[in-house]
């Protein structure tokens, strides 16, 4: 995957850099590449919002950590919600 998006920043930069030197304001890109752009912006979106606690749920003897966010079951000491991408913080 992070092959997958080396990939994207040469191409994104060559064409930036052609725009530069022809002078123009626009570079064209494919829809599969405005897709990876987008992933990376709503990566970088979920990385950068305020962690969310994690909370206990169950009952009786049996108890587990879930996301704040989206209730995600979370194992102890996860930075990250696995389904989300939410900062989790144990307290």
């Amino acid at each position: 995957m992070i092959r997958r998006f080396e990939k994207l920043i040469k191409h994104l930069n060559t064409q930036i850099s052609v725009s530069e030197g022809m002078g123009a304001d626009f570079v064209y890109i494919t829809k599969q590449e405005a897709e990876k752009c987008l992933e990376l912006a709503e990566a970088e979106h979920t990385l950068l919002m305020e962690p969310v606690q994690a909370d206990v749920e169950g009952g009786g003897s049996n108890w587990w950590y879930v996301c704040g966010e989206c209730r995600s079951c979370l194992n102890a000491g996860d930075k990250y919600c696995h389904e989300c991408g939410r900062k989790v913080v144990f307290k």
